[in-house]
This record gives C-alpha cells, structure tokens and sequence, in this order.
C-alpha cells in the first residue's frame, strides 16, 4: 500500500521518499538563471489537470515581481517560432506559432486559474524562452499582440 500526495510518498515500510521528478535541461538551466541572476523563487514542472504543465513559475521577493516562463528549445531546423502556427498534412499543429502557444500554454483557464491561485493575483510577466524566432518582427510582435516577452 502506498500513500502519496504532490511532494512525498510513504511505501509499506513506512519510510519517507522524494518523489523522482525529471527536468528537461533547458528547463533546468533557465531554472537557475532565474534563482541565481535574477534572485527569484521558482517552481518548476508543475502539472495540471488535463495534463496541462507550466514550466516554471517565479518570484523575486525584492522587487515582487512575478513570472509564468514557458521554455520551447530545440537546435535542429524543427522549432523556429514564427506568428502563425503550422500543420502537418494530417491537420495537427506543430506547436511553432504564437498563436497555439498563448492558446496552449499561458492563456488557457487552467492553467491561469492555477497561476491565478499561486500568485495570489493576475498580475505577472509572461516569458516565452526559444533558441530560434523566423524573424524579429515575431518578438516585437509577441509583446505587442499576446503581451508575451521572446
């Protein structure tokens, strides 16, 4: 038998253990940019219902200033954020475009229900962290149209 919540686990010989939780490594390294530059608190891989997660989430408790920070890196030719997303000759999006990332990943109600709860507010940045955009008209526009800092 086994009890579990978000954070320990009891097994049958009632000892304590951390749950194993892996981070992807760009994940991790903007994890530690944010503790160690910018001086924040951080969460991190927090799940959601509907198997919604929200990479990091962050707090600098001098300033109070707050961010939801998603990470979308990939080196090879396959992620270049662009406005619009794409698909596939079967219908399904890439998940390269602005417009179903905000959808996706920082405006849909669970998950800013979620930071909403955390936070105590809804007043927070929004970073999205990629290694390659199509051009830098699709920064300028992030902040402009979806309020999101690239």
């Amino acid at each position: 038998m086994r009890i579990m919540d978000n954070q320990w686990s009891i097994d049958a010989s009632f000892q304590f253990k951390r749950p194993v939780i892996t981070m992807e490594p760009e994940v991790h390294i903007v994890d530690r940019y944010m503790q160690l530059v910018k001086g924040c608190f951080t969460m991190t891989n927090i799940m959601l219902e509907g198997g919604k997660e929200i990479d990091i989430l962050a707090m600098n408790p001098s300033t109070q200033e707050k961010y939801h920070i998603e990470v979308r890196v990939a080196t090879g030719r396959g992620f270049r954020l662009r406005m619009k997303d794409t698909q596939t000759k079967r219908g399904f999006k890439h998940r390269r475009g602005l417009d179903t990332l905000h959808a996706v990943k920082f405006s849909h109600s669970v998950v800013t229900n979620r930071i909403k709860q955390i936070f105590g507010s809804s007043e927070y940045k929004k970073v999205l962290v990629v290694w390659d955009v199509q051009s830098n008209e699709v920064v300028k526009q992030a902040k402009d149209v979806y309020g999101i800092e690239v």
